[in-house]
């Protein structure tokens, strides 16, 4: 299972219609677990969004229906972010090649720039190339 935050802020229409809002998501809990996920935290949140909900999904292409779902039905607009553990993440770290690093760092130091500008510009190339830009 891989784990998923939804960022959930309301419409104007989920805003008339708060007084159903646990009725609604309650709802969106039994389609998540129909698609074999699992809710593993809510929470109704002062800031820039209302809601923040934690969930484990069997795949992206559950997470992506959850989420267009969601944002169909007009009362949220939901953003979702695929979460790795901290573990997963010191992982893929240790995963790095260190001479693609060094190689990188030699590269910007022989441009002058300092390492972080020089792998945001090699990234934007690299995507307008595959653009075809």
């Amino acid at each position: 299972m891989q784990t998923y935050i939804i960022l959930m802020t309301l419409t104007d229409r989920g805003l008339r219609n708060l007084k159903e809002a646990p009725a609604r998501i309650d709802a969106a809990v039994r389609a998540l677990e129909a698609d074999g996920g699992r809710l593993l935290g809510f929470y109704a949140v002062m800031g820039g969004y209302d809601y923040v909900a934690i969930a484990e999904v069997p795949n992206d292409d559950v997470a992506w229906s959850q989420a267009l779902s969601l944002n169909m039905l007009g009362n949220v607009r939901a953003i979702v972010l695929k979460a790795a553990r901290r573990e997963e993440f010191t992982e893929t770290v240790k995963r790095i090649q260190p001479q693609v690093w060094h190689a990188a760092k030699a590269q910007a130091a022989s441009e002058h720039k300092p390492l972080r500008e020089w792998v945001e510009e090699a990234i934007r190339e690299r995507l307008e190339k595959a653009k075809g830009g």
